[in-house]
């Protein structure tokens, strides 16, 4: 993901090494960023306009400050605990997530892989809401997600990645870029 900040960098989540990687668009250096035992299974990247890192890591969303880089959990647990609980962030857990993008300015989703769900971060009312496709036009009611990876947002839908097929979910929704 593109540093906004620093439009030269990349950011890129290093599995591996528990850490936060920026690659230089202009001649390929990579350097790292933060590095943390809480990025353990790190997948997503988010930057807001500030610069704040919002990551997932195992169970956990992960912030990292852009001047301290400092890795600071902020939903979720750093612990193998998993669960789908929605609350405040951290009453709330998830089970293996993957993406996360922002929706709009001060609202992220998460694509909750274990749970098959989509997963709403508010950062002003600092909770944690699964999102509901129920009254979906499907056949059961209920849309199921078979373990969603990616997540695209784009005005009125949502686009999901999942194992072997991708969604584009029409909604009522007015999601905007931060």
């Amino acid at each position: 993901m593109k540093d906004e900040r620093n439009h030269c960098n990349l950011f890129v989540a290093d599995h591996h090494n528990k850490a936060v990687r920026t690659v230089a668009v202009a001649d390929g250096h990579v350097g790292t960023f933060v590095k943390s035992n809480l990025l353990y299974n790190i997948h997503g990247v988010a930057q807001d306009r500030l610069g704040t890192l919002y990551l997932t890591a195992n169970n956990a969303i992960i912030t990292v400050n852009y001047n301290r880089r400092e890795a600071v959990l902020l939903a979720g647990t750093s612990t193998h605990q998993h669960g789908l609980i929605d609350g405040g962030y951290l009453t709330a857990r998830f089970s293996i997530v993957q993406e996360i993008v922002f929706v709009r300015e001060n609202l992220l989703m998460v694509a909750d892989l274990g749970n098959h769900k989509l997963r709403l971060i508010d950062l002003i009312s600092r909770s944690v809401s699964t999102v509901d496709f129920c009254g979906s036009q499907h056949a059961s009611g209920c849309l199921d997600l078979r373990s969603p990876i990616s997540i695209y947002v784009e005005e009125g839908a949502v686009v999901v990645g999942m194992s072997g097929k991708v969604l584009k979910l029409t909604c009522k929704c007015s999601f905007t870029a931060p």
